[in-house]
């Protein structure tokens, strides 16, 4: 499908959601993010009031109880082993009475790695944070309306996908504000506040002014809608609350202490880790969703590391380690057009890992090249 044909139909996609959608009542529940491996779900969820006392997850028969992720109660995760490969359940929020938090719902578990399923369907995006009231140098609005966002979200979900893929960028609120825009105006930092970069993000008012900037760009954006699809969130350069600048100012990669605070504590509260997988190829750090989706064989094996550390620390690329797995488990694929639900850009992707590997070494080389001159500038 091509991008014009994607978003043309998104308008009878919103006419017929009201019609035809059954109503789902979210209750106290702000936003729900899951994740799902072949035995095993992880759940993020936050409520728009403070649970006092600790929420369980019902699993089928199962109840499982939450583990806190912030100082206010607001925030909370939910891990849930020893489940069936390829098994919907149905799902349900309780309050410590065993008294419903939200409407149930249902979520299935990943295939077993050994099997071969006659089909599944990924969607994947790019770049759905910003501020929905950031104006651009000409006074324009900077991205695209949580509207028109939750409209091409919805309009992939109407197909049914499997799991889900988001590639990073899912906040944008650059601190130290390099050469490139969007910038934060004084308006925007008056009504939120500024870091203190002195002191931790989680237990000070740090965490406050996270929750305001987490809440407008991926607690508003993604509320309920996908709670019953597997989610995999990757953390690019602005969701270390900068760009990817370098130059002979600034060099904002790798990321400092605080940088890592941020990403770190935004992901502890809005979405989900990436669970274990025992099959991970040897020598490669960082943790892969691998499982066999087609007939054509083991080919949905994603290195999830994130890449812009990786690659400004110089670490064996990822793509090494995992081209002998790849090399054998790929097929060919048409080129896709790609549009980002919160950027105006298009691009074109194709979902052959041996592709993908030859355009991200070019990528990676490139910007270890440019991060040598930087530091050679800076320490001259």
């Amino acid at each position: 499908m091509h991008r014009r044909e994607f978003i043309s139909g998104l308008a009878s996609t919103a006419a017929l959601a009201g019609a035809s959608a059954p109503s789902w009542n979210a209750g106290q529940v702000t936003h729900i993010l899951p994740t799902a491996a072949d035995r095993r779900f992880l759940i993020k969820v936050s409520f728009g009031q403070k649970q006092e006392r600790t929420p369980f997850l019902k699993v089928g028969s199962k109840l499982t109880a939450g583990t806190r992720s912030d100082r206010g109660g607001l925030f909370w995760s939910f891990d849930v082993p020893q489940l069936q490969p390829a098994h919907p359940y149905e799902l349900q929020l309780l309050t410590a009475t065993k008294k419903p938090l939200c409407d149930p719902w249902t979520l299935k578990t990943l295939p077993d790695p050994s099997d071969h399923p006659a089909n599944f369907r990924l969607l994947v995006y790019t770049c759905a944070g910003g501020d929905p009231d950031q104006l651009s140098p000409k006074g324009k609005l900077n991205y695209l309306s949580q509207a028109q966002r939750g409209m091409l979200l919805d309009r992939g979900l109407s197909f049914q996908p499997d799991a889900v893929i988001a590639n990073g960028d899912h906040i944008y609120w650059d601190l130290r504000q390099g050469a490139y825009p969007p910038k934060l105006s004084p308006s925007q930092l008056a009504n939120t506040g500024k870091f203190v970069r002195n002191q931790p993000v989680l237990g000070t008012p740090n965490e406050d002014l996270l929750r305001k900037v987490g809440d407008a760009q991926i607690s508003d954006l993604y509320k309920t809608r996908l709670r019953g699809v597997p989610v995999f969130f990757l953390q690019d350069d602005h969701d270390y609350f900068e760009n990817d600048d370098a130059d002979e100012k600034m060099v904002t990669f790798p990321p400092d202490h605080f940088m890592l605070q941020l990403a770190r504590a935004t992901r502890r509260l809005y979405y989900p880790e990436f669970l274990p997988d025992a099959a991970r190829p040897a020598g490669l750090r960082c943790i892969c969703s691998r499982h066999s989706i087609g007939n054509g064989g083991k080919f949905w094996h994603t290195p999830l590391r994130p890449t812009r550390r990786a690659t400004a620390l110089r670490l064996p690329s990822l793509f090494d380690a995992c081209r002998p797995q790849l090399s054998d488990r790929s097929t060919r694929g048409r080129k896709l057009d790609h549009r980002p639900p919160g950027g105006s850009r298009s691009h074109a992707f194709s979902p052959n890992p041996l592709d993908a590997s030859r355009l991200e070494r070019r990528q990676m080389g490139r910007l270890v090249s440019r991060y040598s001159r930087v530091r050679r500038l800076t320490n001259s």
